[in-house]
């Protein structure tokens, strides 16, 4: 059952308390569009891994906000219909003692208590149900990983890394792999996962800012890429591949954005990105639309290769079943798809956990938010923080040039946890 009223209470105010008081709970807010909220608890909840977790995940959604499918009626976001937050990790698979265990290969939780602001309206939501199912145990195919963050890899060691994925893709068929590093922080005590979101939402207001906490760990992060939007049936998806620098000033800005427009390695890496994306859409939809040509998106930091997609869904689909199709994109695993898991699988070294991966919301079936969980740390209780930032290999990659692209991706989430690299 799904009850809502008005509120007045300030959604990172009510994130924040569930953080002091140990609750699970998620934020998640875009700045410019005047939409925040806080969801607290559990009414229900799915936590499963295993190579079915999506199709497990849009059925037991359907047992908690019925089939939808109809796209008619469906507002962005329903008070009347319970908010359902989601995440997945990048591998179906988490260890029994990886930091992110708590977190899940796959989570779907309706809260027990959601504050919600729009720019029309805010209110509190309360859920009273059942239903929950747990699935992480044995017997679900866990791997063992370390609790313990990974080590950093030194320049030396990642750019030799870069080397073996350019090798391979020499080689064939590999066309385009996306290899992660991390970096471990020690942040401040004030540096609380409340803290960190306020820096990021005054530093990227266009971006999707988003926190989930699990146990004494919280995934933070200001993702400018969204893997897909849906309302009322009708869907946009943005294909993001490809960084720059901004310039110093706006004559040196729009010099680096032309030639970047003109790099021939940017651009083939974003077309791999829009090729995949549009061919895992078309069963989905009757109407497919996209710009032959990327656009720059602008960042305060970087910039980046953009083309948006915009489509209408089939009758029976929902925005679970597009999100079954994208993950990963060649943005942040690479193309083909087996072949580059496989390659990060042997070869990258770390446990991404929910990094690269879906996060966002629901509200039903046919409406809702999932953005891709980059631009984004663990953070642990204890002080410290594991940052990520991940790059596309194609043939032509420089590995110098690659490490100094990860050097920029990192700055962001160092600098709103007031520390240097």
């Amino acid at each position: 059952m799904c009850t809502a009223s008005p509120s007045t209470i300030d959604p990172l105010d009510a994130f924040a308390e569930a953080c002091r008081t140990g609750e699970n709970a998620t934020y998640w807010e875009r700045p410019d569009d005047g939409f925040a909220f806080a969801a607290i608890g559990a009414a229900a909840e799915l936590a499963v891994c295993g190579p079915d977790r999506f199709s497990a995940a849009v059925e037991w959604l359907k047992t908690i906000a019925g089939h939808g499918g109809d796209h008619a009626g469906t507002t962005w976001p329903d008070p009347s219909r319970p908010l359902i937050v989601a995440g997945f990790s990048f591998d179906h698979l988490v260890g029994e003692s990886s930091p992110w265990h708590d977190f899940g290969a796959a989570n779907l939780t309706v809260p027990r208590t959601a504050v919600v602001r729009t720019a029309c309206a805010s209110w509190r939501q309360t859920n009273i149900g059942a239903g929950s199912v747990d699935r992480r145990g044995a017997g679900n195919g866990l791997r063992r990983l370390s609790s313990e963050p990974p080590a950093d890899r030194s320049r030396a060691s990642w750019e030799r890394l870069v080397e073996r994925a350019v090798a391979a893709i020499d080689t064939g068929p590999l066309e385009k792999v996306v290899l992660a590093r991390t970096m471990t922080a020690s942040s401040p005590l004030t540096a609380t996962p409340e803290r960190c979101i306020a820096a990021l939402r005054n530093a990227f207001p266009h971006c999707a800012i988003f926190a989930v906490r699990r146990g004494p760990r919280t995934f933070v992060g200001a993702s400018p890429e969204r893997l897909v939007r849906c309302r009322v049936g009708e869907i946009e998806v943005s294909a993001l591949a490809g960084t720059a620098r901004r310039g110093d000033d706006d004559e040196d800005d729009a010099r680096i954005g032309e030639a970047f427009l003109a790099n021939a390695k940017d651009r083939h890496e974003h077309a791999i990105v829009v090729r995949m994306l549009v061919g895992s859409l078309r069963h989905l939809c009757d109407r497919l639309d996209w710009p032959t040509t990327p656009e720059l998106l602008r960042m305060r930091n970087a910039q980046h290769l953009h083309t948006p997609i915009r489509g209408s869904l089939r009758v029976g689909n929902g925005i679970l079943d597009v999100v079954a199709a994208l993950h990963p994109t060649p943005a942040v695993g690479g193309w083909p798809a087996d072949e580059a898991r496989a390659f990060i699988a042997e070869n990258e070294g770390i446990d991404r956990g929910w990094y690269a991966s879906p996060v966002g919301w629901m509200s039903g079936p046919d409406a809702g938010e999932f953005v891709v969980g980059l631009r984004s740390a663990l953070l642990h209780d204890n002080g410290t923080a594991q940052l990520f930032a991940g790059n596309g290999i194609v043939a032509d990659s420089d590995p110098g040039a690659e490490y100094e692209e990860t050097r920029l991706k990192l700055r962001p989430m160092l600098e709103a946890l007031g520390v240097t690299e």
